[in-house]
């Protein structure tokens, strides 16, 4: 006795120990950075060496980003959870074995003995797992279609913050270029103030305009590393890493159609509405499940049963077989409510489901307003531009003859510079309103196909 007493104890304790392994923050916090970081460099050796095309950010992101990673994994969670609802039409098979011993000599029993057991249960009526089954089905390809357009939105996302990276690349150079002029300018005007031909603030304003522009400059690099790193996050990498953009980008092309033929496409097409379907038909299996329940189950079993135990002569072995039907009659009406909640629950998913149609209806043709306004804001841009270039050169030349003030040349050159600025970000905009209506469209873009093949 004291043995097994002792035995007991030593495996207690072993347990014990084992479950209490030290943990140090610190350094568990060092190990994973470490670790990630040199992953993130593993990833960036080869493709950061080279321009990165729209595509490549793409592609890098669809395997990188993490929202796509996590709506993979609940993809394959659904399929994992519907081979788990199946095994409730298998058999289910249970052993049992074990050996019995008595200190003293029992006696209505052997001393020791083995014995064991194996068991077969087989569900042959079973309906409330035939439609848990069915919506499990629903709900695999429902993740599916979750995955899908969780690659849509992160393409939209990537094709966003690409042209938002070039855009302030544009600026950067836009304002060297304003910097630089402005500092010519500057030069010039504070000879002329000491040659007596300009005023004191007319100077002042020049110098003002100077550290505009470089306080611009700042700005708008700040912004440029902001926009870079952003780009890299949603593509998975490190953003603190260095790179560079292609320019020669395939510019989207606005779906053809009317707005009425948009919205149509839209609604055959949209993955939102191809997930609402689902989930009425998985609440119609739901209201089903619950009517099963007034149903009894019926199920075969066998059962092989063998035992060392001989005192009394009883038999070494025996099969037992037969059928169990259960059937519950009274739950305090929990089945009835249940029923009820059910059908609420369906009429429910189908409102939801009208009203992600009318949702759909409405963001498409604010979309498309979207790039139609895109579009003329940025022709609108072009011709103030020209508009802007133009007053700046004839400001300036009259202003060198003495017709007009140096203010208000200064003045024109300021609108110049503003012009400048707004057209870069208009000549983009209509690229991303594009890519926004794509979207909302539910189209599969053929970036996101070439990326899955």
């Amino acid at each position: 006795m004291n043995k097994h007493l002792l035995l007991m104890t030593g495996i207690t304790m072993l347990s014990f120990v084992s479950g209490c392994v030290s943990f140090d923050a610190r350094e568990a916090r060092q190990n994973q950075t470490d670790e990630f970081i040199q992953e993130l460099k593993q990833k960036e050796a080869s493709l950061l060496a080279k321009p990165l095309t729209l595509d490549i950010c793409i592609a890098t992101a669809m395997t990188n980003n993490y929202e796509v990673r996590l709506a993979a994994l609940d993809t394959e969670l659904g399929q994992v959870a519907r081979n788990l609802s199946f095994s409730a039409f298998l058999p289910q098979v249970t052993m049992a074995a074990g050996y019995t011993a008595y200190n003293k000599d029992p006696v209505t029993s052997s001393k020791s003995f083995e014995h064991g057991s194996v068991d077969v249960a087989l569900p042959i009526i079973a309906p409330t797992s035939w439609y848990l089954f069915d919506a499990v089905k629903h709900n695999v390809e429902a993740a599916k279609l979750a995955e899908s357009y969780v690659r849509q939105a992160i393409t939209l996302d990537i094709t966003s913050r690409y042209f938002e990276v070039l855009i302030q690349e544009q600026l950067v150079v836009a304002i060297e270029a304003q910097l630089h002029a402005a500092k010519v300018e500057n030069d010039r005007i504070d000879g002329l103030f000491k040659e007596g031909f300009v005023r004191e603030w007319e100077r002042n304003q020049a110098t003002a305009m100077l550290s505009e522009r470089s306080y611009a400059l700042e700005e708008a690099r700040n912004q440029l590393r902001i926009t870079k790193a952003k780009l890299l996050e949603a593509m998975g990498l490190n953003p603190l890493s260095e790179f560079s953009l292609d320019k020669n980008v395939v510019l989207a092309q606005m779906p053809s159609g009317s707005i009425e033929e948009l919205v149509i496409k839209a609604l055959e097409q949209h993955p939102e509405l191809a997930i609402a379907d689902r989930q009425v038909v998985i609440k119609e299996n739901e209201v089903r499940q619950a009517f099963c329940e007034f149903i009894p189950v019926v199920s075969l079993f066998t059962s092989f049963s063998f035992t060392g135990n001989e005192v009394g002569n009883p038999p070494s072995s025996n099969l037992a077989y037969g059928f169990d039907a259960a059937w519950s009659v009274f739950k305090g009406f929990y089945n009835t409510a249940n029923y009820k909640r059910s059908k609420l629950e369906r009429k429910r998913s189908e409102y939801e489901r009208e009203k992600t149609f009318l949702s759909i209806i409405t963001r498409v043709v604010a979309a498309e307003a979207a790039v139609r306004e895109a579009h003329n804001n940025c022709e609108l841009a072009k011709s103030q531009l020209a508009v802007a270039k133009a007053k700046s050169e004839d400001y300036a030349a009259r202003a060198g003859e003495g017709l007009i003030k140096y203010s208000d040349s200064l003045d024109a050159r300021a609108e110049l510079y503003a012009a400048e600025v707004a057209n870069v970000r208009a000549s983009f905009a209509e690229q991303i309103a594009i890519e926004n209506l794509r979207y909302v469209m539910g189209e599969n873009s053929e970036k996101i196909n070439n990326t899955l093949e």
